[in-house]
């Protein structure tokens, strides 16, 4: 298969690879500065809860990786309907959180979003690519990602400077712009 028609029939992914990562590296850039914001504490605590909140998004994106997707047996699609869904949803509970609490629980759900998104990601791309392509697919994809860590920060950081507010209603919006790619390639 020619590098044009694999890239063809993955592109849809890389899209979606390129959106999900850069709202997750706007995030992260602006993170701790957020928590700061909206809980009034000084840096030093501000990094600790951070630090706590990227704990509970990373042990829940883990659990159900490795458990969640196997035992569920979702197709890609729906692991990336359920995941951007989760995504958008924990990102709107993020803006709305009135205390520290809410805001953990967020993440977390944010973290199992994640999971599911990034698994149905990778497993549908390599669907969608024949056997002797895999390794190209892959290797696009994980371009995709490295392009979305490059800007994300960045633009993050731009958003945050007009509104804490910012990056998360990016992240919700990029989580929204991914679910209506998904329904409009479905209708397709």
């Amino acid at each position: 298969m020619k590098a044009s028609a694999a890239l063809g029939e993955i592109s849809p992914y890389l899209v979606l690879a390129f959106v999900i990562h850069f709202a997750f590296a706007a995030l992260q850039a602006t993170n701790a500065f957020y928590i700061q914001d909206l809980l009034e504490i000084d840096t030093m605590a501000a990094v600790q809860h951070a630090s706590m909140a990227s704990m509970v998004f990373a042990s829940s994106s883990f659990a159900i990786q490795a458990v969640a997707v196997r035992a569920l047996g979702w197709t890609p699609r729906t692991l990336l309907s359920v995941g951007l869904a989760a995504c958008f949803l924990a990102s709107v509970a993020c803006l709305l959180a009135p205390g520290f609490g809410w805001l953990l629980a967020a993440f977390g759900f944010l973290g199992a979003g994640f999971a599911w998104a990034q698994s149905g990601l990778m497993a549908g791309a390599s669907l969608a690519s024949s056997g002797d392509s895999q390794g190209q697919a892959a290797g696009h994809l994980q371009a995709a990602m490295a392009a979305a860590w490059i800007v994300g920060p960045l633009i993050g950081a731009a958003v945050y400077e007009v509104s804490i507010r910012g990056p998360l209603a990016l992240a919700a919006g990029a989580m929204a712009f991914g679910m209506a790619g998904l329904l409009i390639r479905r209708r397709a």
